[in-house]
């Protein structure tokens, strides 16, 4: 194909003659685009350490594997864990029950089994994750393509590629997609079965459903967030069947209920075999709970592991594993519990409603929110081709997502929790690609197609030159991930995910006879990586040398690390690592020199 004939492909307009080579084109280049982003993933995989949750989430793999037991890490579901560490062989594999020790009901070992394995094996056990890291990659490689499709299926193959751009590019997901954790996965899966419904929502049979089912069920499988998409099929399953009365058209009541019976099958079968129906058909009224919504005591009250089923009409046997009945429990116990949340400069208990609405709109390219403003813009002055039904059934589990993590303020720390509702906003911005009814002037036609690819470069662009710190990354409208530390913490700027860039940069620039004192926000320890690091000083003096402090230790609530603020620093790993170097300093000289700043004036 020459270049001219290529030109012509990727500038048609839906409807036009050369629209279904583009189909065979569009599909190629996606391809292409899939094999990118899996290089990116692989290099970020390599290059980044292993982040706060992931060494537990392998841990708890590697012991369900060993004993069939998933009681560890019961938060979250097993299937994404078990695929990871499937690769794993001794002494992993064998010794991971030697260092779970007999724990009691409410408390969550997983950390300090992690902690363990770690001490004992600690190369084993970052190279075992790290090809962990590249199974779990897998998935978000087919959420592009499901992306693509939808995009391509809604608003025409140009959209296709726009959508599936913006999904393989953004940040978001270059960070979190290659991390054994699973909010990446299941968000891929989200958006694969709310695509399986809509596709088949006309000529739905039997084994459609079931399939559909199937998917869901494998999202719910690696985040029990799933439940919030899952819960809109009804209200999807309601609304197609008002349009089709509208069309005198109706599915009968049978086949209504045969489907969505279909659909549930399909979840509880995948679901009950990532747990191998341990403890399946338990009643409702024996589990033991923690929290205040599903007992008779309020947090401040402390486990009494009471049950408000219990001889009632709801105490009936349910279809769903043990553990997993029990870690929606010990979640929901996390959302009553209200954490300390930072944002913009300041701590608040509880968090606030419009934390995601904050972190995405700083965590996200311009570009691509100017997409998402423009696609909006364009629904509601023009309208679209695409039906309304076919609006809701890509917007409806966003929108509840979003509402309803929102709404649940007490734990206002993690950003990575609304992943499952981007891929749908990401497939929403290809209709700006859509011919709109009204027939554009010259100007316009010349004008709209420079607009768009101005801000879908911007975005890739954006994001790539980030790379690879796309867990820290910032828009460039706070200045960039230089200063995301003034508007937000924890996991947004800072996991853990840069002790191999401190270990380089220590190699580069400190020499070996000055001594490094290292305060690291990882699981595990920095002296298994830095082999030269030294205690950190227990007193008040601070001898001179070298000293590197995680972002979420030296801007922490109590103020621990306040020193160091307003000394400059010398160096950064990453973007979540601060370099210092006192030279011949102590103290008294420092705390002598020691003003109090707020969080947002630090640079």
């Amino acid at each position: 194909m020459n270049l001219a004939r290529f030109a012509q492909l990727i500038s048609c307009y839906p409807g036009s003659r050369v629209t279904e080579d583009f189909r065979l084109t569009g599909a190629h280049l996606v391809a292409v685009l899939i094999g990118l982003h899996w290089i990116a993933v692989v290099a970020l995989s390599v290059r980044n350490s292993p982040v706060w949750h992931e060494p537990p989430h392998y841990v708890a793999g590697l012991y369900t594997w060993a004993t069939g037991d998933h009681s560890l890490y019961r938060v979250n579901p097993p299937f994404l864990r078990l695929l990871a560490s499937l690769p794993a062989g001794p002494p992993l594999s064998t010794e991971v029950v030697s260092v779970v020790e007999p724990f009691r009901f409410g408390e969550r070992p997983e950390f300090a089994c992690a902690t363990a394995m770690a001490d004992r094996y600690p190369n084993e056990l970052l190279h075992a994750i790290h090809v962990g890291r590249l199974l779990c990659a897998c998935c978000n490689a087919f959420g592009i393509w499901i992306a693509w499709k939808w995009a391509a299926d809604l608003f025409g193959w140009r959209a296709g590629l726009a959508a599936a751009t913006l999904y393989a590019s953004n940040p978001y997901f270059l960070g979190n997609c290659m991390l054994v954790t699973g909010d990446a996965g299941a968000a891929a899966m989200c958006l694969w079965g709310n695509y399986r419904y809509w596709r088949y929502r006309n000529a739905a049979t039997i084994p459609q459903a079931f399939g559909t089912g199937t998917v869901f069920g494998l999202a719910l499988a690696m985040k029990t967030t799933a439940l919030l998409l899952l819960m809109t099929v009804p209200c999807l399953m309601i609304l197609h069947q008002l349009r089709r009365w509208q069309r005198q058209r109706p599915l009968t009541l049978l086949t209504s209920a045969a489907q969505a019976t279909a659909i549930l099958a399909g979840v509880l079968l995948v679901i009950n075999l990532s747990y191998g129906f341990q403890g399946t058909g338990t009643s409702l009224g024996e589990f033991r709970f923690l929290s205040s919504s599903l007992t008779h005591q309020t947090v401040a009250d402390g486990p009494r592991f009471q049950n408000r089923f219990q001889g009632t009409l709801l105490d009936w046997p349910i279809p769903l594993p043990a553990d997993f009945v029990l870690g929606i429990d010990q979640q929901k116990l996390d959302f009553e519990t209200r954490f300390w949340s930072f944002q913009r400069g300041s701590w608040t208990l509880g968090g606030s409603p419009e934390f995601y609405a904050y972190a995405l709109g700083v965590k996200t390219p311009l570009g691509t929110l100017a997409l998402c403003c423009w696609a909006l813009f364009s629904l509601l002055r023009t309208g679209s081709r695409t039906s309304w039904f076919d609006l809701l059934a890509l917007l409806l589990p966003s929108i509840t997502v979003w509402t309803i993590a929102s709404m649940n303020t007490g734990v206002h720390v993690h950003s990575r929790y609304i992943l499952p509702a981007l891929p749908m906003l990401w497939v929403f911005c290809g209709s700006v690609w859509e011919p709109r009814a009204n027939s554009p002037t010259p100007d316009t036609l010349r004008l709209v197609p420079r607009l768009r690819m101005l801000f879908l470069s911007a975005s890739v662009l954006s994001s790539l030159w980030c790379l690879p710190h796309s867990l820290s990354y910032f828009n460039e409208s706070i200045g960039g991930p230089h200063f995301g530390q003034r508007h937000l913490l924890d996991s947004n700027v800072d996991w853990g995910q840069d002790l191999y860039f401190l270990e380089q940069w220590i190699e580069r620039h400190v020499p070996e006879s000055e001594p490094l004192h290292v305060r690291y926000d990882g699981l595990v320890d920095a002296n298994t990586i830095i082999e030269r690091t030294q205690d950190w000083p227990v007193s008040k003096e601070f001898p001179s040398g070298w000293y590197a402090i995680s972002t979420n230790l030296l801007f922490d609530r109590q103020g621990t690390y306040s020193y160091f603020r307003n000394q400059p620093a010398v160096g950064k790993a990453g973007y979540s690592i601060w370099i210092f170097r006192i030279p011949n300093k102590s103290a008294t000289e420092l705390n002598g020199k020691e003003r109090v700043t707020r969080f947002f004036d630090a640079s």
